[in-house]
């Protein structure tokens, strides 16, 4: 599947890098959607005066919908051609990159939990993968 959203290929990430170095840098963890299990949406960490963007990471076909799971200094987010990225949050470089089965993506953020992630595609599918290496550990077909 290829989606041309060109504005949301990067636009995530650019909005998170210019959030300032608290979360991204291995301040407080935002390891699901709203941050935590009550889904407040807010940080404790204070953010800078100024504000700047720190990186910027392009991938070559995807976009993104869905925010990203951040968890011991690592960014993970699923784009919508089906692949799980982990992006270093202090210098945005890729340390690993999943593809889903059938290149089904991924509109939901993940979820982090311990060593392992969690995420599902837009097909019913829900995956398990290692947070170290992004292999995945299971995945389960949903009806």
């Amino acid at each position: 599947m290829t989606t041309h959203h060109a504005p949301t290929k990067i636009i995530v990430l650019v909005a998170m890098a210019t959030l300032g170095c608290s979360p991204l840098c291995g301040g407080e963890s935002w390891p699901l959607f709203r941050g935590n299990a009550l889904s407040t949406g807010v940080s404790q960490d204070k953010l800078p005066e100024q504000l700047k963007v720190l990186w910027k990471f392009k991938v070559k076909n995807g976009a993104f919908e869905g925010t990203a799971a951040i968890a011991n200094g690592v960014a993970y987010l699923g784009d919508l051609d089906g692949k799980v990225y982990a992006l270093d949050l202090k210098t945005g470089e890729k340390k690993w990159e999943f593809a889903s089965q059938d290149q089904d993506g991924f509109i939901a953020s993940p979820a982090i939990r311990g060593d392992k992630l969690y995420i599902g595609d837009m097909f019913g599918r829900f995956y398990c993968l290692d947070t170290k290496t992004g292999k995945a550990v299971w995945g389960f077909e949903t009806e």
